[in-house]
């Protein structure tokens, strides 16, 4: 059975007259008109006594509707509400019935629902997949249905195809016989557990396929069109490895014969996690040693690991309305970070956990404009925006919050607990809450609900005396103006660090405005950054904590990251921060030079239109900081640590951004040898950097040249990587160019944003950006639909104006969206001018005292 919710009330959903139990799907795509014929008969348990049956569906031509008993219906759209209903000649009063729809649908372009996918062959030859996506609610736009979560259902697929392609879906074939004279194929496949329509997948195309059989107890394969498959070994190996794993952790079997990954060059997001056939951009799946960095090898785990938690998080276990999707994306979330971990201990990767997750969810949820982790969801066209460092990154945060309090054995156990208690069902919030209680006899429910129920998250002021602290509480907001009324009460675990001894207090919690503790001379609060909020020190016990030998990178990240956010929002004194970045010491420790190199980015955000004297003063600030770096950067032996190569690689990236002479020279001549001869291996680790310097040095020349290896490039990574390096070109011309190659045809829409980057970060391509992104907004809107082509229209407008930094930009964007506000970019407008807001008021605030501070340097 499914849970429940008081919320649900606001929902706009089916009528409740029918559930589904069975669904007979036939499919027929036809690769010239970019049509297909169907037929679906869905098995239905009637619950009232009624004439008419709605279901949705978006795009299909129906022919015939009947029921056996009943009779043929008539058929009537509502686009808007994306149902179709139909009218019976006489009341269905029966127990069950099957309805048989005859259909004809549209192979889109989309991205979503049953769509078109096009690639290049290795003799030049334009091919097509026939793919799907139909998450969050687009499996109507594939076939009639009942698009809801909690609507699950048994699924029977059958392919009809040319005889010569692959066929696949979710399940094992279960026959395949000669169709239409022995020109095409019939492939059935066995039938689905009871599942959500959203995880409905199917592909028909040309496919190689890897194959891992040795590492879990079923074939794990990796298909990918013609030539790219043996880039999929990486997945293959360690996606078998990982559902060993997880099996063995939650002490549940995936209910499936077969468990397929497929690279699609045409897919929206990063991967979707369909039982049995996990669909990805071939970009994330397709490792290659000699193209991909390690943060890309580090992504293909993660995003792998991510998908293969799903088959237990929100394919067995479903939330019950997608307020609940961070049920599954925040699990997924860390239960991939938990995996990579046991694979690869070297990678220290919840140092990434934290950057990638607890920062990225602090920014975002520091806005007015941010929302609960459950926030009511009443229709589909609502759920895009959701699908954000919300759902997924603060989902994730709380997660590792709560079973850092709990301790991982037990928390793992309630978690297992959940699994099986409402294993085929779905759930609510509540339900983990009552099983991790369950198995740690702790009040989990008091911990946490407010960090799942509100939005935003706490600030810990700090005041300290002879041992005695007084800590305070309030909801930090970038614009620092908190109302009484949002200024919610959290239950913070403070987590106290000895930064004399290196022990640790757990037992410490603030759920009070205010409270005083026992403190050590030197002290952090929130030990390795394990809770999602922030902690204001005085500037003395700052100093002291930055020479303390017992501060994990964490603890010094924490630091830096805090201190940028306060600078930000008038909480602490911009010259505070700028001290911290002339003082802390980044040594080798990755985490805290990704801290560094982002507090300079928020600098830089600041001055971008500053004059020309203050960024060169910002600039030497840069330079000085990395001085105190313990690496050659312009020496890369082959030999050398993966990690060492990775914390290089970013003091690489930010030497060349910050026009390091001997770094960016060395840039620019790899750039150079590169080009001369394509065969000059560059280490994969710095080419998008070396690309970058290879542009931002040179003319139209290096351009047209990285232009050209964009385009014919058939490695599934270093096309992107070009892209996004050809609007770091200095001329106003080729920036523009740059941006138009997103509309010519160079670049596929899911693409988008790769060009877009590299020409909004200097101050004259945020308003070249602006220009042209305004002048062709039909186009532009045209090209990335709000209703398809995952949330990369949200992105692209929020880029429009989250760069500016006066109150003349912000009115001049006010007035250009005015008109056009969608609620499919509603939330990123909203974003986006907030940001802009915290900019103005930063600068007005404090920018004599920081080019006072550069000056003095």
């Amino acid at each position: 059975m499914c849970g429940s919710d008081p919320s649900s009330t606001s929902r706009v959903l089916l009528p409740t007259d029918f559930t589904p139990k069975f669904y007979h799907l036939t499919l027929e795509p036809d690769f010239t008109t970019f049509k297909y014929n169907g037929q679906c008969d869905i098995s239905l348990e009637v619950n009232t006594p009624t004439d008419t049956l709605t279901v949705n569906s978006i795009d299909q031509e129906i022919s015939r509707v009947a029921i056996e008993e009943i009779g043929e219906a008539t058929v009537t759209y509502d686009k808007d509400a994306e149902t179709v209903t139909f009218k019976f000649p006489k009341i269905i009063d029966l127990d069950e019935v099957k309805v048989k729809i005859t259909f004809v649908g549209i192979l889109n372009d989309l991205l979503n629902g049953f769509y078109k996918s096009t690639y290049t062959d290795e003799a030049g030859n334009k091919k097509y997949l026939a793919t799907t996506h139909m998450e969050p609610a687009s499996c109507r736009r594939a076939f009639p249905c009942f698009d809801e979560p909690a609507l699950k259902a048994v699924f029977n697929i059958t392919l009809i195809a040319d005889k010569n392609l692959t066929c696949l879906s979710n399940m094992a074939v279960r026959n395949e016989e000669p169709h239409d004279g022995g020109q095409k194929k019939k492939v059935t496949f066995k039938p689905t557990p009871l599942m959500s329509t959203y995880l409905v997948a199917f592909v028909v195309g040309e496919l190689d396929y890897v194959e891992d059989t040795t590492n879990y107890r079923l074939p794990v394969r990796v298909y990918a069109t013609p030539g790219k498959a043996h880039k999929g070994k990486f997945a293959a190996e360690y996606g078998a490895k990982t559902l060993t794993y997880f099996e063995k952790i939650f002490g549940i079997d995936v209910p499936v014969e077969k468990i397929d990954l497929i690279g699609i060059p045409d897919f929206a997001i990063g991967a979707m996690e369909n039982w049995g056939l996990i669909t990805f951009r071939d970009a994330a799946l397709l490792y290659d040693a000699e193209t991909c960095s390690l943060s890309q090898k580090q992504h293909c785990a993660e995003i792998v690991m991510h998908e293969l938690a799903h088959q237990w998080f929100g394919n067995l276990v479903t939330m019950d309305w997608w307020e609940g999707l961070w049920l599954k994306e925040g699990f997924a979330t860390w239960m991939s970070y938990l995996a990579m971990d046991h694979f690869f201990p070297q990678w220290n990767i919840w140092e990434g956990f934290y950057t990638a997750n607890v920062v990225r969810a602090l920014d975002l949820d520091c806005l007015r404009s941010s929302h609960p982790i459950e926030v009511n969801v009443r229709t589909a066209k609502e759920l895009p925006q959701i699908f954000d460092a919300i759902s997924y990154s603060k989902g994730g945060s709380v997660l590792r919050m709560i079973s850092d309090y709990l301790g991982l054995d037990v928390f793992l156990k309630g978690v297992s607990k959940y699994l099986k208690d409402h294993a085929y069902g779905c759930t609510v919030t509540t339900d983990l809450w009552d099983a991790l209680a369950s198995t740690s006899g702790k009040d989990v429910v008091s911990i946490m609900t407010t960090w799942t129920k509100k939005v935003g998250y706490p600030y810990v002021k700090v005041e300290n005396g002879d041992g005695e602290t007084k800590v305070t509480q309030h909801r930090f907001l970038s614009s620092n103006d908190v109302t009484p009324e949002e200024d919610t009460l959290y239950p913070v675990l403070l987590e106290l660090l000895d930064a004399s001894t290196g022990k640790i207090d757990k037992s410490l919690e603030l759920r009070d405005r205010t409270s005083t503790i026992k403190t050590p001379f030197v002290f952090k609060l929130n030990a390795h950054q394990v809770g999602t909020y922030r902690t204001l020190y005085p500037s003395a016990l700052v100093a002291l904590l930055v020479d303390s030998v017992h501060l994990s990178s964490f603890d010094r990240a924490g630091l830096v990251d805090d201190m940028t956010a306060f600078s930000s929002c008038g909480l602490a004194p911009t010259t505070d921060l700028l001290k911290l970045l002339s003082s802390i010491k980044g040594n080798d420790s990755l985490i805290v030079w990704e801290m560094i190199a982002g507090a300079f980015g928020e600098l830089d955000a600041l001055l971008r239109f500053a004059d020309k004297s203050t960024l060169v003063k910002l600039r030497n600030l840069r330079l000085f900081v990395l001085s105190a770096a313990p690496f050659d950067l312009t020496s890369w032996p082959e030999d050398e640590d993966e990690i060492v190569q990775q914390v290089k690689a970013l003091l690489f990236a930010f030497a060349v951004s910050s026009e390091h002479p001997a770094v960016t020279g060395y840039a620019k001549g790899l750039f150079d040898s590169y080009i001369e001869t394509p065969t000059t291996r560059i280490n994969p680790n710095i080419m998008a950097t070396v690309f970058k310097a290879g542009v931002a040095k040179g003319g139209e020349a290096e351009w047209l040249q990285l232009l050209n290896i964009a385009k014919t490039s058939k490695d599934s990574v270093i096309p992107n990587k070009a892209f996004s390096a050809l609007g770091e070109t200095p001329l106003a011309e080729l920036k523009l160019k740059t941006l138009q190659l997103t509309l010519d045809g160079s670049v596929r829409n899911q693409d988008f944003l790769y060009p877009v980057t590299g020409v909004v970060s200097s101050a004259e391509g945020v308003r070249i950006y602006w220009d042209w992104f305004t002048a062709n907004w039909t186009e532009i809107v045209a090209f990335l639909p709000p209703n398809g082509i995952g949330n990369i229209l949200p992105r692209a407008v929020g880029l429009s104006i989250s760069r500016f930094t006066s109150a003349d930009d912000k009115k001049k964007c006010e007035e250009f969206y005015k008109e056009r506000k969608e609620d499919a970019f509603a939330r990123s407008l909203d974003q986006a001018f907030e940001l802009v807001t915290t900019r103005i008021e930063w600068l007005k605030r404090d920018q004599v005292e920081i080019e006072s501070f550069l000056s003095a340097i």
